[in-house]
């Protein structure tokens, strides 16, 4: 260039020009910000004189804007998944600025590590300009707490099936061996054998599931009726033990067990005189629950009488013997009989 200066123009001038140029210098950075294609002109100035223009052109191409993300999300502890951006050669970033480390480069997809809910950026590259950056939200969300369960107590093989009850949200219901059987807060239990029966549920809170939580409860079966033995005694005598079979069986003064004796166990021995025949009643009780109830009856004989209608019958030796007629209460049974005392009497004639 010589002594010469250089002068720097955006606008094509001619030449010669006594317009101002843009810029004086061996190196010129234009002011365009337009996008497209834009030139620049110089020419050199010596002595007062001015060369021919020389040009050179450049492009200025547009930003591309931000990618477009998609957010995701898993539950705590879960594997990790893959958050996206739809875009030419996305690079992932810590930062909405892109300071900090690149986290990857070109690529669509980015499956972050962290354990709590987190925001990385994301910007794509077009024709060698890279964009601004877009957010895009990774959320961890929380395991719900375990469901709670409203008390169920012990039930007996003939009750009316209980309608179990647990609290949360989403519940889902298991059976003993970890099946599903049923959603919603209440399952219907169906009666079938006795034992302990164990039940699971879970909750499900904004897409996420608790472990499982448990319950249990027993059915016991009814037990059986109890056999009894019953008893007689005649009129007037003191009562003796009625009988049913186990320590279990509970004895009542009535068909509806509503007054009890105070006495539980194999045997009864009513109290008191009893004048006539008399139902006791029991019935076996265990584990809360209760059999059907069995009459147990003390007979109670009444004394018989017997009344002789002739009390005297006189007769000749000579003569047959004439029958003694009796009358009886109650009436002779096949297997009852009567016992005949006689005695003999001399008896001296007076002439």
């Amino acid at each position: 260039l010589g002594s010469g200066t250089v002068e720097w123009y955006e606008t094509q001038p001619t030449v010669p020009t006594s317009v101002t140029p843009n810029g004086i210098g061996k190196s010129y950075t234009p002011s365009f910000t337009a996008v497209g294609s834009q030139t620049v002109y110089a020419a050199q100035r010596v002595n007062g004189c001015m060369s021919e223009l020389a040009q050179a052109s450049f492009t200025i191409k547009a930003i591309p804007t931000a990618p477009t993300t998609t957010a995701n999300e898993i539950c705590e502890g879960k594997p990790h998944v893959s958050v996206s951006a739809s875009g030419s050669n996305i690079n992932w970033y810590q930062n909405a600025d892109k300071s900090g480390t690149k986290l990857l480069a070109n690529s669509n997809t980015y499956t972050p590590t962290v354990s709590v809910t987190s925001t990385f950026f994301a910007s794509q590259t077009v024709d060698g300009c890279e964009s601004t950056t877009s957010p895009v939200v990774y959320t961890v969300k929380p395991i719900p707490a375990k469901p709670t369960f409203k008390t169920q107590a012990n039930i007996c093989s003939d009750h009316v099936a209980p309608l179990l009850e647990a609290f949360g949200t989403q519940i889902e219901w298991f059976d003993a061996a970890k099946l599903p059987i049923g959603t919603g807060n209440t399952y219907q239990y169906v009666q079938s054998t006795s034992g302990k029966k164990d039940f699971f549920a879970t909750q499900t809170v904004q897409g996420c599931t608790s472990e499982l939580a448990s319950m249990s409860f027993m059915v016991y079966q009814k037990p059986n009726t109890p056999e009894t033995t019953g008893a007689e005694i005649c009129e007037g005598k003191d009562p003796i033990v009625l009988r049913a079979q186990v320590s279990e069986d509970v004895w009542y003064f009535d068909e509806n067990a509503l007054n009890p004796t105070g006495i539980k166990g194999a045997q009864y021995l009513p109290q008191g005189t009893i004048t006539t025949t008399t139902s006791y009643y029991v019935r076996r009780e265990k584990d809360g629950c209760v059999s059907d109830i069995a009459e147990v009856q003390l007979k109670v004989i009444p004394k018989p009488t017997i009344v002789i209608t002739q009390t005297k019958r006189d007769k000749c030796v000579y003569q047959d013997s004439k029958v003694i007629e009796t009358t009886l209460q109650p009436d002779i049974g096949a297997n009852d009989y009567i016992k005949w005392n006689i005695t003999s009497k001399e008896t001296t004639a007076k002439n």
